[in-house]
């Protein structure tokens, strides 16, 4: 027996031979019985299912029975993103019926319940998605016929960021990645240690992937300058270097200048005989039936067609400064909104260096006293910059593989997931270990709920064949591989493939200190384990006849 609330009627799979409805409430909806009752009757054991009302009145019992169901409205984004898969999909299938069918159906949505609705609002996501390929063509991720060009599939991979992955686009399209990553393919003149060298390009590395995937704003009464003290956090987020500012300046520039052009020819064209005179929250209508003469002595406004006339009432007209502006002084009846428009502020913004500092001290304690970052929430903000850089590395590498002009689509690529996955399956294994459970089992086979084995690709550490034997190479061995070294080690090819090829180098670097550290600091037995073993094949290679492996004592953290 299961006693539960309402969220059963919300798609949960658990059927059960009888639903008990007790007392009634107003939360009752007809819609909500009808999921609720849904759950009688097991398929494959209950030939009925039994539906049962205890206090509940008749009359209402009637009703809940013979009432209809609401109207249900589609709900989908309707994003630049969304519409460079469209576009990717189409091209990768080359248009095949299915795909089109596809796409037919998102764009044909009558009942998007997103904005105001309405007969006409089908025309403006039209209008919307015409407005984003145009943003798509100037950043030169779709060509004039529609096929995706350049880093398209990068972009595309990164959409759980938007809007950050448009302006990751943009730093990789104006070589500021090939700037700081360049010194690692030149000889220095100069005396230089390469780890040293390795862990300034993190560095940099990682104080532009931090503006642009881990974005943590402080609040205004966060005095940081207090949490600073005696830390080894440097807590607030330094600037972006100069260069890829300029680069993200010029970006929201851009995207300004598009989607303020959307929304003014919008009004202009569908929106232009309707008065917006109504107040956003209440109502209520301002302003007279009848038009009045201006009087000489007060100069006339301009007319304003995306602007809303209460704030275009303070002087304002329809140039907007920023993307923020327009979206929050736009008419209520358009469809804009700022989290879903590529931009990205750089000028007076005051963000949590808790990436910066993690790759500075590798310290979660810190990250919690200094940062102020909740400790339930580490793990998970940790393992989404882990997966960002997985998704990243993977592309390029495929990208290096077939060329910067290659056909390489969405699907080409096997994007890994973050490291910080990996140690959970770990733990849990080692938990499931210690209790009893059967060591035979591969540790790595056990995904969290919802997730699909990604099949093993170049940094799959501990890959797992089908047979369960391990085909990981051992703690010494290259952890690139042999499919790493063919790519580092070709020194021919066009100039962008080299280009390519220092960037991958700069990401493959970052990446292996940050899961190092990731690693590290959730440590589980397996780490400890191959720790150990590196430790002692070092101490045998100095002195084989003194070492002598002893059995580990370890626990799990």
């Amino acid at each position: 027996m299961v006693i539960a609330t309402g969220t059963l009627s919300l798609g949960i799979n658990m059927p059960c031979a009888t639903v008990v409805f007790v007392t009634d409430n107003s939360s009752l909806t007809p819609l909500n019985f009808r999921q609720a009752a849904g759950r009688a009757g097991r398929r494959g054991f209950d030939l009925l299912g039994n539906v049962i009302f205890h206090g509940l009145p008749l009359e209402r019992t009637r009703r809940l029975i013979n009432s209809n169901l609401p109207s249900l409205m589609g709900h989908f984004p309707t994003s630049t993103t969304l519409i460079l898969r469209l576009f990717n999909l189409l091209h990768g299938s080359n248009s095949a019926p299915p795909a089109v069918s596809i796409v037919n159906t998102l764009l044909s949505q009558t009942r998007i319940s997103l904005g105001s609705g309405g007969e006409g609002f089908r025309g403006q996501v039209i209008h919307h998605i015409r407005f984003s390929i145009e943003y798509l063509r100037r950043m030169n991720l779709l060509s004039s016929t529609g096929e995706p060009m350049n880093f398209t599939a990068l972009t595309a991979h990164l959409y759980y960021t938007e809007p950050s992955n448009f302006v990751f686009n943009a730093l990789m399209r104006e070589g500021v990645f090939h700037n700081i990553c360049a010194p690692l393919s030149v000889p220095s003149k100069e005396n230089v240690d390469p780890e040293v060298l390795v862990l300034e390009v993190n560095r940099k590395l990682t104080l532009v992937l931090a503006h642009v995937f881990g974005r943590v704003p402080f609040r205004k009464s966060d005095d940081v300058e207090l949490w600073r003290a005696n830390s080894k956090s440097t807590v607030l987020l330094p600037d972006l270097p100069q260069d890829a500012a300029e680069v993200v300046r010029k970006h929201n520039q851009e995207s300004l200048k598009v989607f303020s052009k959307y929304a003014v020819t919008y009004a202009a064209q569908h929106r232009q005989e309707e008065k917006a005179d109504a107040l956003p929250y209440s109502g209520k209508v301002v302003g007279g039936k009848t038009e009045l003469p201006t009087p000489q002595f007060l100069k006339p406004l301009k007319p304003v067609y995306a602007r809303s006339p209460f704030v275009a009432l303070s002087g304002y007209s329809d140039t907007f400064t920023s993307i923020p502006e327009l979206a929050s002084t736009c008419r209520d009846d358009i469809l804009l909104e700022a989290s879903g428009l590529p931009y990205l502020a750089v000028d007076g913004a005051r963000l949590n260096a808790y990436i910066y500092d993690f790759l500075q001290h590798g310290s979660l304690d810190e990250l919690v006293a200094a940062n102020h970052v909740r400790k339930s929430e580490i793990w998970f903000m940790l393992n989404d910059f882990s997966i960002a850089l997985a998704t990243i590395v993977t592309t390029l590498k495929n990208l290096v593989s077939v060329g910067p002009e290659g056909e390489m689509r969405m699907g080409d690529v096997a994007v890994g997931r973050g490291v910080g996955e990996d140690i959970l399956e770990e733990v849990i294994a080692a938990a499931e270990t210690d209790v009893g459970a059967n060591a035979a089992t591969p540790s790595s086979t056990k995904l969290p709920i919802g997730r699909k084995k990604p099949k093993a690709n170049w940094d799959d550490e501990d890959a797992v064949n089908v047979a369960g034997v391990n085909t990981s190479p051992g703690p010494d061995a290259d952890e690139e591989g042999d499919e790493d070294e063919e790519i580092f080690g070709d020194g021919e090819g066009d100039t962008d493939r080299q280009a390519l090829l220092k960037v991958l180098k700069g990401f493959v670097n970052l990446q292996q200190e940050f899961n190092d550290k990731f690693r590290a600091t959730f440590a589980t037995k397996k780490d400890a384990a191959r720790a150990r073993r590196k430790l002692l094949d070092a101490q045998r290679a100095a002195n084989p006849t003194l070492v002598k492996e002893k059995k580990p004592r370890l626990r799990l953290r």
